[in-house]
């Protein structure tokens, strides 16, 4: 769960003092929850805040393995996975990241399943390419409305990557719902898919329209909305 630093919060962020004691009650208070009450969110927010205050990897890497493993907090599962890919804590560990991503994407959290599932297509882990459950994982995401999921799911299917069997049809479909859910890479080929008729028949308005669309998204992220949160 995040914290956002908003106006109601009841303490002077200018405050030095008043911040550290807040932090250590939530620390007491986030400990407790995990400890003593058996709160899976507890124990997650007791790891962020080892890792975003402490700055404790390591403790907080054995929190997220423990939420995973024992209370099956799939937000955890995935936190684990990133440190394994990283070596945050560790040494790093690509068959532990992977595994983890795909305990993460089996109990639901759709983060796991796309970075699960860019894994298995195109993995970076000598041995373990499955494009199957690779497919499997993005669609899940994909449904989950992961609109970079649904894009490369759509990219493999275009160009029949690694065993995938070429399917222009399916991969429009795909390609066409990371645009609708607002997905730059989305986008830009679908504007191409309608200029060359590749999965759907050729229309050079349509193509104009989706460059045009992708034009805008890229000029909306040069002025993003930023949020300072505490966890992720």
């Amino acid at each position: 769960m995040s914290i956002h630093t908003t106006p109601s919060i009841p303490f002077d962020l200018k405050d030095e003092k008043e911040v550290q004691k807040h932090l250590a009650n939530l620390y007491i208070e986030f400990n407790y929850q995990c400890h003593e009450d058996k709160m899976p969110d507890g124990c997650h927010r007791l790891g962020e805040l080892l890792e975003l205050v402490k700055r404790d990897f390591t403790k907080a890497a054995t929190v997220y393995k423990m939420n995973c493993d024992e209370n099956k907090y799939g937000h955890s599962c995935y936190k684990y996975a990133q440190y394994n890919l990283a070596g945050l804590g560790m040494e790093k560990n690509l068959e532990e990241g992977l595994k983890y991503h795909s305990i993460g994407c089996e109990l639901g959290f759709t983060a796991a399943c796309h970075n699960g599932g860019m894994l298995h297509i195109g993995s970076i882990v000598s041995g373990k390419s499955d494009p199957i459950k690779g497919a499997d994982f993005l669609e899940r995401a994909c449904e989950k409305k992961d609109s970079d999921s649904c894009a490369r799911l759509g990219e493999a299917y275009l160009t029949g990557l690694k065993q995938f069997q070429q399917d222009k049809t399916k991969a429009f479909e795909y390609i066409k719902k990371a645009c609708e859910l607002e997905n730059v890479r989305g986008c830009g080929n679908l504007s191409v898919m309608y200029k060359k008729g590749d999965g759907v028949m050729q229309n050079s308005e349509m193509a104009e329209m989706y460059k045009q669309k992708t034009l805008n998204l890229i000029e909306s992220t040069k002025n993003p909305k930023t949020k300072i949160q505490f966890g992720a």
